[in-house]
């Protein structure tokens, strides 16, 4: 169970940058939905971390977590980009046929995003 000085951190954090709630979620379940949300950017960041170096597109990271979803998969590589996550220009073919931007680990620090944001 989480405590709720965990609950606010976490809450804290969601309002900032991780989770949006688009549906006006309330009580329980939006705690539910920020502390999911948080997970599987945590989840991610931590695939990144693992494979330093190497390139993925979303549905790439789906196939190592098929229980996200793929926009889920996406909110939370946008959220981390660009403190941890660098979207680069490279593209790849992606789960549906089309070209999808290529995402790394961020290695020297904020300032190496480019310029597609």
């Amino acid at each position: 169970m989480v405590g709720l000085a965990e609950i606010d951190f976490i809450r804290g954090r969601i309002e900032m940058k991780s989770f949006y709630n688009t549906n006006a979620e309330t009580g329980d379940q939006l705690k539910r939905s920020c502390i999911s949300a948080m997970s599987q950017q945590d989840q991610i960041l931590s695939y990144f971390k693992a494979h330093p170096g190497r390139y993925y597109i979303p549905s790439e990271i789906q196939r190592t977590f098929p229980q996200m979803l793929l926009t889920s998969i996406r909110r939370a590589m946008c959220n981390l980009t660009p403190d941890y996550l660098v979207k680069t220009e490279l593209r790849s073919m992606g789960a549906y046929g089309k070209d999808n931007f290529n995402w790394r680990l961020q290695t020297n620090g904020r300032h190496e995003q480019q310029k597609l944001f």
